[in-house]
Formats: structure tokens, sequence, C-alpha cells
């Protein structure tokens, strides 16, 4: 040999390290130095009771949401039926509206005719005072008094009718009066469902947005849970364990390392050779390595 010199071996490029994800306080490290292991196999277990009701409280969260969401749809189902019911409602309050105006109207006209069968009666009276008074002077007969008395006797019953008709318009104008203050009212509390069917629709977004919300913190808690499990990053052999039960690790500080891995066929070997050697080497040189 040209040279001799001492040297070390070493991963190539440089070691793998398997590292925690979350902050804890390790309860158990599960291999040893020169232990072979397999890519995501554990190698370390933190203490994970937080962990675990952390999962059991998002859980309970989600589950209640979930509760909360399907109120609310039930209820938005419910308004929408009773919102649609309603227009129902709504056609009833415009006709009875409509048949309320048709009644007064027709009751004005009846009055108006009752006003025109009282000037006639008088004017049936008075022919009845004339005739009678030309008959006492011998200026008229019999028989002018006797239909000057029929044609009161005639606007007597039609004044009578007339008003009689007065009397049953108003007593439909009173019934449908009722009905329109009936639908009237059945239309205020169509106002209210509308309200009601206004107010579920953004209730069950809000319910379906915490629902998510929940969703989204069950599923970090859980994965908070997964990571007190630390795994090998790749396949290896543990080249030196770094930590022991009861420390604490920090995923985000220095002490977050549980061991380093090396890939055995992926090694070089580094040697110091002494400067008053170096010019005896040269590239592609052979060399023998014993250990």
């Amino acid at each position: 040999p040209l040279v001799q010199a001492a040297g070390w071996v070493e991963p190539d490029p440089f070691p793998l390290h398997a590292s925690t994800l979350a902050a804890g306080v390790v309860r158990e490290v599960l291999v040893q130095e020169s232990d072979r292991v397999e890519a995501g196999q554990p190698v370390a277990l933190l203490v994970d009771e937080d962990a675990r009701l952390a999962v059991a409280r998002a859980r309970a969260t989600r589950d209640q949401a979930a509760a909360t969401l399907a109120t609310r749809e039930v209820e938005l189902g419910i308004a929408k039926e009773r919102f649609e019911a309603g227009l129902e409602v709504t056609e009833a309050a415009r006709i009875a509206s409509s048949e309320l105006q048709q009644d007064q109207a027709i009751a004005a006209k009846q009055r108006a005719a009752v006003v025109e069968g009282q000037a006639r009666l008088e004017l049936a009276q008075e022919e009845l005072v004339v005739q009678r008074d030309l008959e006492a002077r011998g200026a008229s007969g019999l028989r002018q008094v006797e239909i000057a008395e029929a044609a009161v006797l005639e606007a007597e019953g039609r004044l009578a009718a007339l008003e009689a008709e007065v009397l049953r318009a108003e007593r439909e104008v009173d019934k449908a009066r009722a009905r329109d203050e009936r639908t009237r009212r059945d239309l205020e509390l169509r106002f209210e469902d509308r309200l009601r069917l206004d107010s579920a629709g953004p209730a069950v977004a809000l319910a379906r947005a915490q629902l998510e919300a929940a969703e989204a913190a069950l599923a970090e808690a859980e994965l908070a849970l997964e990571r007190m499990v630390v795994r090998a990053p790749a396949a290896g052999v543990v080249l030196e364990r770094l930590t022991m039960p009861g420390m604490v690790l920090d995923a985000s500080g220095p002490s977050h390392v549980v061991c380093s891995l090396y890939d055995p066929a992926s090694l070089r070997v580094r040697v110091d050779v002494p400067q008053a050697e170096v010019e005896q080497l040269f590239v592609g040189q052979r060399a023998e390595i014993l250990t």
C-alpha cells in the first residue's frame, strides 16, 4: 500500500432523522441502535392521554353540530311547506276583499233604490191628496182616487221590498267584512311564515358551516393523536438513538429528533490523509477498506 490512514464510515449523503411532528413527552422508544426499520414503522410513542381527550371532545362537538344541522334542515322544510300552503291564504284574501267590495256596491245600490222608492211614495201620496181634493170639488171621479190609492200602495210595497233588500245586502256586507278580516289575519300569519322561511335558510347555512368547522377540528385532533406515534421516514438502520423515555420533544425546536437512520446501500468512507502523502493519490486509484 502507498498510503494508510484512519477514517470513518458515514451515510451518503447524510443521515435521515425520525422526528416528531407534535410536541409531547416520550413514553417509550421502540428501537435500538443497529435495528433495521421499514418506512412508516413506529420508532417511539408519546404520552397521548391529552390527545385522546381532545379527540373525544372534538367528536362530541361534531355530533352536536350534526344534530343541530339536522334540526335546522327540518325547520327549513316545515317553513317551506307552510309558506307554500300560504299561497292559498293569499288567494283567499284577494277573493274576500273582492267579494266585500262587490257586496258593498250592491248595498249602496240598494240604499239608492230605497231613496228613489221613498221619493216615488211621496209623489204617489201627493197625487192621492190631489185626487181626493179634486173628487171633493167634483172635478174628478172616484176612479182617479182609487188609481192614486193603488199607486200609493204599490209604492209602499216596492219601498218595503227595497228596504228588505237593503237589510239583506247589509247582512251580506257584514259576512263579507268578517271573511275579509279573517283572511287578513291569515295573511298576516303568512308574513310570519315568510319571515320564518327567510330566517330558516341562513340558519341551515350557519349550522352547516359550524358542522364543517367541527369536522375540521375533529380531523385536527385525530391528526394530533396519530402524531403521538413517531414513525420512520424511510427504510434503513438505526444509527443513533437521540432520546429516551421522559424527555420532552418539541416539534419546532431543537429537541425533535428521536433517532437517526442510514441506508446500508448508500454509504461513503471519509479518510484523513496526511498532507505529505496526498501527492501519491490519484482519481480512480484502488483502495481497500478494513474495519
